[in-house]
């Protein structure tokens, strides 16, 4: 049937954590409709949203309905011209001996990475970022971060100073002036617990799913996926393998002729 049919394609981009990890309507309709379309679609993907027992679970944790402000920032106008740092945890140590995530953002594009860690320390904290972050995008020119212990100190300081970032901590004052990140917490944190359960032995090899399903995710500020405003192209997913099993060996022969 066909509405079995939609049901499926529904369900596999609201629930599964890599696609929609249980987001609203917008951006389940947005991650269906760059590709399928059916009649009656919005209303469909509305009727699913809406009646998802999960969803209306999490509505009723109060950390749900809270919104951290952002701070007043100048706008960026380009990628990485500005991110925006933070560390998320603790979370009960892995079997990998992680215990926090460090976590940045794209101010511009809201493209996400987080960097699962074993400590907070400013050694371990330099070394993920750059090998996680600065040597795969470059330096940012921009850095917003809290005035943590880590970020605070010496070696930070000299890192920044030495690929030329602009270290920019938050005022004591500004409590929440770091919203953006605090948000990407909040729904890392909520998906985490929603899709594990109790047992969070291995979230830090959960995280990287759910980072990557908000990359895909429209953004209600810039309306497209990060990874569409990044990369100026949606990115393949495994459920393009079976939509079109030769786009891939096409577009490899169109460019080898």
């Amino acid at each position: 049937k066909e509405a079995d049919i939609t049901k499926t394609i529904i369900a596999k981009f609201h629930n599964d954590p890599t696609l929609g990890i249980h987001q609203g309507v917008s951006r389940t309709k947005d991650a269906v409709s760059r590709r399928f379309y059916w009649t009656n679609m919005q209303d469909d993907i509305a009727d699913y949203v809406r009646s998802c027992l999960d969803c209306q679970q999490r509505k009723k944790d109060p950390r749900h309905m809270t919104v951290e402000p952002l701070g007043t920032f100048i706008i960026p106008t380009k990628p990485f011209a500005r991110i925006h740092m933070d560390i998320m945890g603790p979370f009960p140590i892995s079997r990998q001996d992680n215990t926090h995530v460090l976590s940045i953002q794209d101010s511009f594009t809201k493209f996400a990475v987080a960097i699962a860690v074993p400590n907070i320390t400013a050694e371990v904290v330099i070394d993920r970022f750059l090998r996680h972050f600065v040597y795969t995008f470059g330096p940012p020119a921009r850095l917003i971060t809290d005035r943590g212990s880590n970020f605070m100190s010496a070696k930070f300081q000299t890192m920044c100073k030495t690929i030329g970032i602009k270290h920019e901590p938050t005022l004591p004052h500004q409590k929440n002036s770091n919203g953006q990140v605090e948000r990407l917490h909040r729904t890392i944190e909520e998906c985490l617990t929603h899709y594990l359960r109790e047992d969070l032995s291995d979230w830090d090899l959960f995280l990287p799913k759910i980072v990557f399903a908000l990359n895909n995710l429209s953004s209600s500020t810039t309306g497209l996926s990060p990874y569409i405003a990044l990369f100026g192209k949606d990115c393949r997913i495994a459920l393009d393998a079976e939509l079109n099993p030769l786009k891939d060996y096409q577009e490899e022969t169109l460019d080898t002729q």
